[in-house]
């Protein structure tokens, strides 16, 4: 039984990068970590989606080890948010057109959706309900703001959309008329 930390070692590590063919990296402004276990890459751009990379490690005993080349960076687009339409007004307890949002761009599929909506325009509660890309709100009273929460898979972010309005207009109240009068 041997204890092998009792042994001196002499050992490196070597990042690499497989572009068209593998080749060391080095610290920089987009690589940091690269003689360490965790390599950290620092705002790749699309452009380095599919990069692959591999450790080798080198040292008293030969041959140098070397990793299967199958950490593969995936790099997405950037996450941008979409739309919503929908701005209306409507009588007293009516029940507005359907809501219509437009889905981000960029970021990472498959999109979620959450719609908000608020009667001051400051504080936004989601509908539970309200998860699809467009929504159909119930019957009104009370004038209401609407966004949607976009959000994008993989941890690209979440994003809000544009708010739109519906506008309720106050109840209709049925008037009385007064006053017999006898005309000659």
């Amino acid at each position: 039984h041997r204890d092998l930390h009792s042994f001196p070692t002499r050992r490196s590590s070597d990042l690499q990068e497989y572009i068209s063919g593998w080749a060391n990296i080095s610290d920089n402004a987009t690589y940091n970590g690269t003689g360490t276990s965790v390599l950290t890459i620092t705002n790749p751009g699309v452009g380095m989606n599919g990069y692959k990379y591999r450790v080798v490690i080198s040292g008293t005993c030969t041959p140098a080890a070397t990793s299967d080349g199958n950490a593969t960076l995936t790099v997405y687009p950037n996450f941008v948010v979409g739309s919503i339409t929908g701005t209306q007004s409507i009588c007293y307890n009516g029940t507005p057109t359907q809501l219509t949002g437009t889905a981000p761009t960029g970021g990472n599929t498959p999109y979620s959706y959450q719609w908000e909506s608020s009667t001051d325009n400051v504080t936004f509660t989601p509908i539970a309900t309200a998860t699809g890309i467009n929504y159909q709100p119930g019957a009104l009273t009370t004038t209401t703001y609407y966004r949607q929460v976009q959000s994008s898979a993989s941890g690209c972010g979440s994003l809000t959309t544009n708010t739109v309005t519906v506008t309720v207009y106050p109840n209709f109240v049925v008037g009385s008329i007064t006053g017999t009068q006898s005309i000659c």
